[in-house]
């Protein structure tokens, strides 16, 4: 099986990212290979002794868009998805983090026809709630995956 995976990795603080890296790691032993697509900068606060062991792109380089700057990178995830799927077969999207990369993945898992799986951080909840304008996406985001990972006190 291969799974297209948009999130923040590699591990750099702890958390989502950490738990991505384990996960993966061990998704492998399951026959489940991830390409790995994200907006972070290779080896730079990576621990030396995890080593990266998945096909990862980093999409590193800003592209200067507008006055004033903007980062695209909801955009240049979606089109690096689209890119990958053109020569390699994907079964599953995987968005982790609501924003940019769920979005991306939600964005990508339409136009590919795919099954999506959005994984959502907890910070992503604090997030939402102090910016209540991103909520409808969010509910459609939600909505339209055919799987969502939370935590069990956040399920209805």
């Amino acid at each position: 099986m291969n799974l297209l995976y948009l999130g923040k990795y590699p591990p750099l603080q702890g958390g989502t990212s950490s738990a991505a890296y384990w996960r993966l790691r061990t998704l492998k032993s399951y026959d489940i290979h991830a390409t790995i697509i994200t907006c972070g900068r290779q080896n730079e606060f990576v621990c030396p002794t995890l080593p990266i062991d998945a096909p990862s792109i980093f999409l590193k380089e800003p592209i200067p868009w507008h006055i004033p700057y903007t980062q695209l990178y909801a955009e240049r995830l979606i089109a690096k998805s689209l890119e990958l799927a053109r020569t390699k077969f994907f079964d599953l999207i995987e968005g982790n983090y609501l924003f940019p990369y769920g979005f991306a993945a939600f964005i990508t898992a339409k136009i590919l026809r795919k099954p999506l799986l959005l994984r959502h951080a907890g910070s992503d909840l604090a997030r939402l709630a102090s910016h209540p304008e991103l909520f409808p996406l969010a509910q459609t985001m939600i909505s339209g995956a055919n799987v969502v990972a939370t935590y069990a006190e956040m399920r209805p």
